[in-house]
């Protein structure tokens, strides 16, 4: 006799506002990390927007802003009009997250220094994150991530328990990217 068993339903739990955001912020990162990484060309703005995000799955897009057209690439267009499509997409999505290359003034150095700028978005908090991480380009000897990332929010640092709590998450986000499954320790030099 031939018995018939059920199979068991995976329940999705959906994760909590700040972790989804956190990681949707972590995977953006190492998206922008490996192309900077190639040392080809300069960072695209890059912006992904995300719903449904579950332990296992999220449904989730990533677009490129490129202003004004493919020839002639203005960054800080490109940044200012990705903040604008994305602000404008959030209440479809839950989470959202813009991708650039700035320079950013290191508190510790008189001179400005490349970073990665992480805004980060949700529809569940206000204000929103920042995460800034400092970086060696491509061109001075190898591309390298240089110290920890900060983690703001509405522009102000947070307590150094609330930031361990964040970079546990972005940290996770970073991993969950298969492009620096092999790059990731030499990132850190």
């Amino acid at each position: 006799m031939l018995s018939l068993t059920k199979a068991k339903k995976v329940v999705e739990y959906e994760l909590p506002p700040i972790d989804r955001a956190m990681r949707l912020a972590g995977f953006a990162f190492a998206q922008a990390a490996s192309s900077l990484a190639e040392g080809t060309a300069p960072l695209v703005p890059m912006g992904y927007v995300e719903r449904k995000a579950g332990l296992r799955s999220a449904e989730r897009v990533m677009v490129r802003f490129i202003y004004p057209s493919a020839e002639s690439i203005d960054l800080a267009l490109s940044t200012s009009e990705g903040r604008s499509a994305l602000m404008a997409k959030l209440p479809e999505y839950d989470s959202s997250v813009l991708v650039f290359g700035g320079n950013v003034r290191r508190s510790v150095a008189p001179s400005k220094s490349d970073a990665l700028i992480v805004e980060i978005n949700d529809v569940a908090f206000e204000p929103r994150f920042k995460v800034i991480q400092y970086y060696q380009p491509h061109a001075a000897g190898g591309f390298k991530l240089l110290g920890s990332p900060t983690f703001l929010q509405d522009e102000q640092p947070l307590d150094p328990v609330r930031e361990a709590e964040l970079a546990a998450h972005f940290l996770d986000g970073t991993r969950s990217n298969s492009l620096v499954e092999k790059t990731w320790t030499a990132w850190r030099g």
